[in-house]
């Protein structure tokens, strides 16, 4: 399956460039207010069972532009404008912005569910994140050659998936061996969010870099039951009918044979 993609040569990335800015702007605020309040801008923004239990949903967000020290936040930054600016180049601003914040809100999520023992504990940073947006480019190119350099020294060449595969690997024997001060729930949920949502978006054989809105997903949905299904739809529904029976075939599956019916368009079982 070939996947077309929408690229604007002329895109600033400024969804990556937003989200850099943001992240910058609120370490120094929390730096200059420590100052003054120490624990003060943690335990407002940072995420915790205390703070979500009292109300302070906005953590689920806040959470993910705070961070422990400057290599911390080097580190983030660094592999959001590594991976994240063709994952926006491919997917769109808004689409990307999105899939940045829900993937740092399954990390949060994730790092509450594992982390019930530490209940006054605190979670800041944007990893969960990070995580979910390297996610989202494995998913998307899974066979995409990358170099990274191991201990910063020795150089490493493998396929994104293969990335994908290794640090979730890595984040799920420390989730195991217990945290360790490290979130590493947070990555592996926001990893396995992100990588999900992209392959899903590769899946779907075309991905379009445009506005994204509701009267978007509304005209594209009426349009597209007006229109012939695809022939890789098509093939995939014989496919399953062949192994499993029509029995098998899904509501959606279904509208597809009917679409196809319609048409006049006729496969061999």
């Amino acid at each position: 399956m070939h996947t077309t993609v929408f690229k604007n040569e002329n895109h600033i990335h400024s969804g990556v460039q937003a989200i850099f800015i943001l992240t910058i702007i609120i370490y120094l605020l929390h730096i200059i207010i420590d100052r003054f309040a120490d624990g003060l801008f943690i335990s407002i923004l940072g995420l915790s069972w205390k703070g979500v239990v009292s109300g302070k949903i906005w953590q689920f967000v806040s959470y993910q532009f705070l961070h422990a020290n400057f290599w911390h936040l080097f580190i983030n930054l660094f592999v959001l404008a590594f991976l994240g600016r063709e994952v926006e180049e491919t997917i769109g601003t808004f689409k990307f912005i999105l899939a940045y914040l829900l993937c740092g809100i399954i990390g949060g999520i994730g790092w509450l569910l594992l982390s019930y023992k530490a209940s006054h504990s605190v979670c800041v940073g944007a990893s969960g994140a990070i995580f979910g947006i390297a996610g989202l480019f494995a998913g998307l190119f899974p066979h995409r050659e990358i170099y990274l350099l191991l201990f910063f020294v020795l150089p490493l060449k493998m396929s994104a998936r293969i990335m994908a595969i290794i640090f979730g690997a890595i984040s799920l024997l420390a989730v195991v061996g217990g945290e360790g001060g490290v979130a590493h729930s947070a990555h592996l949920a926001g990893g396995i969010g992100g990588y999900f949502y992209g392959a899903s978006l590769r899946r779907r054989g075309v991905l379009f870099n445009r506005p994204f809105s509701l009267i978007d997903i509304w005209h594209k949905w009426k349009n597209r039951l007006k229109e012939p299904p695809a022939e890789f739809e098509i093939n995939a529904v014989l496919d399953k009918i062949s192994r499993n029976g029509i029995a098998s075939l899904t509501l959606r599956e279904r509208r597809i044979l009917s679409r196809a019916k319609q048409y006049g368009i006729k496969r061999q079982l």
